[in-house]
Parts: C-alpha cells; sequence; structure tokens
C-alpha cells in the first residue's frame, strides 16, 4: 500500500509536467509529454477521508507500465513493487 501523496511526488520526478483529473471513483493521469491518452483508473482511495488515502502496488504497477516509466517509479516507491 502507497499513499496518494507519495504517488504524486513520485510523479513530479519520473513524470514531469503531469497533471490530474477526478471523476467519481478514479483519478485520470496525464503525462503528455510520454502518451497522449491518460491512465484512467487510479484509485481516489476507501471511502471516507480522502485527504492522503492508501493505493494498492498494483495500480501504482499498472500506471508505471502504462507510461513506461517503471525503473524511476521503483526507485521512487519501492515499497510500490515489493
Amino acid at each position: 500500500m502507497v499513499r496518494i501523496k507519495e504517488i504524486w511526488g513520485a510523479l513530479d520526478a519520473c513524470a514531469p509536467g503531469w497533471t490530474k483529473r477526478q471523476s467519481k471513483e478514479y483519478w485520470s493521469i496525464y503525462v503528455s509529454s510520454i502518451r497522449k491518452e491518460p491512465y484512467p483508473t487510479l484509485p481516489l482511495g476507501k471511502h471516507g477521508n480522502r485527504d492522503n488515502p492508501e493505493i494498492e502496488g498494483g495500480h501504482v504497477r499498472s500506471m508505471a507500465r502504462f507510461f513506461n516509466i517503471v525503473d524511476c517509479l521503483k526507485k521512487n516507491l519501492p515499497t510500490a513493487f515489493q
């Protein structure tokens, strides 16, 4: 499990210029310098207080493969790849 604020920090390091858009159930992550389409399904977290929810590592790994930033995210978020 990884906190969402840790994911945002890792994206700052691995995908400069990334943006996010919140929908009803997910975050859509955009990295236009890497890929035109967004990663559409990073969860918001469990219901309730969503200031800094925990996200399962599988979602982070899937997003890393989608944007081809696996090596960088492994360095910045090692707990997501254990």
